[in-house]
């Protein structure tokens, strides 16, 4: 939801009614971009402070560090050594496959994609499926999804803003 100002009520409404993300339409692009690919990915998005206000009504102490977080790409030559099936996995998690998907989609085992997944992260040296995620739209270049071991991958995006 991309709205004017933060007006606590209507994030809380918007929480309630399970928005992923509230952001001020004067965001930046770049991280506009980044927080959409994080919602695509499944993540919320909600302002740090905004989150601590609620908590505080609530009575839940919520403790915030940065109001985003910090993330700073692994240097390009980092991603040396991925095998072809890693590719394949960081692939189909820009897509926002689950592991479960992802089995199904290139006909191995979950635990073998918890595997490869566990050896992405550490190759690329990020702390997460979604770092991993992002890092990948960085670092690979598009690859149609038909491409994916050549089975199809549905899906589509809707983006709401409201003022």
């Amino acid at each position: 939801m991309l709205s004017d100002n933060y007006n606590i009520k209507q994030v809380q409404l918007a929480f309630r009614l399970s928005v992923s993300g509230y952001l001020l339409k004067r965001i930046n692009f770049v991280t506009l971009v980044k927080s959409l690919e994080l919602v695509m990915l499944g993540e919320s998005l909600f302002p740090a402070d905004v989150l601590t206000e609620i908590g505080k009504e609530h009575g839940v102490d919520i403790q915030v560090e940065k109001e985003v977080i910090a993330y700073s790409p692994p240097s390009a030559d980092s991603g040396r050594g991925l095998s072809a099936r890693e590719m394949q996995i960081l692939k189909c998690l820009i897509q926002g496959d689950s592991n479960k998907v992802i089995a199904r989609r290139l006909a191995i085992g979950e635990a073998t994609v918890k595997v490869h997944i566990k050896a992405i992260l550490r190759k690329i040296r990020v702390q997460n499926r979604t770092q991993a995620a992002i890092w990948a739209v960085n670092h690979l270049e598009a690859v149609p999804p038909a491409e994916l071991h050549g089975m199809p991958h549905g899906g589509g995006t809707i983006i709401a803003a409201a003022s």
